[in-house]
């Protein structure tokens, strides 16, 4: 939205999510034109950076140990690693928990889990 506001006169165009297709057409003055794609190339390497995503087996009883009383430990790890935490819900047979956000941050976080769980 913030691109568009900037760049008003370049058009851009995204595929249609059913579409197979990953190609994003831009339309303008040359210059501008070139401004975007490079801004969108950017953070499409942020996304693509950030979207890393790595599981960990923890039993069950130990979900409670890795989320904290009142979420605590599980904010302070998603704060120290600005990572994404995806614990399973209680009614879940499922022991993966799910960590995304930069590898280096995922690693760091599966880490600190894995010495909670000891």
């Amino acid at each position: 939205k913030d691109v568009t506001d900037k760049y008003p006169s370049v058009r851009i165009s995204f595929p249609n999510a059913k579409s197979a297709s990953d190609i994003v057409t831009l339309r303008g003055h040359r210059a501008e034109v070139d401004v975007v794609a490079k801004l969108l190339k950017s953070r499409m390497n942020e996304l693509m950076d950030s979207s890393y995503s790595e599981t960990v087996t923890v039993p069950r009883k130990f979900h409670r140990t890795v989320i904290g009383r009142d979420g605590t430990t599980i904010k302070q790890l998603r704060e120290a690693t600005s990572t994404r935490i995806d614990v399973p819900l209680p009614d879940s047979k499922s022991l993966e928990v799910r960590v995304t956000g930069k590898q280096k941050n995922v690693e760091s976080c599966i880490s600190r889990i894995r010495t909670i769980v000891k």
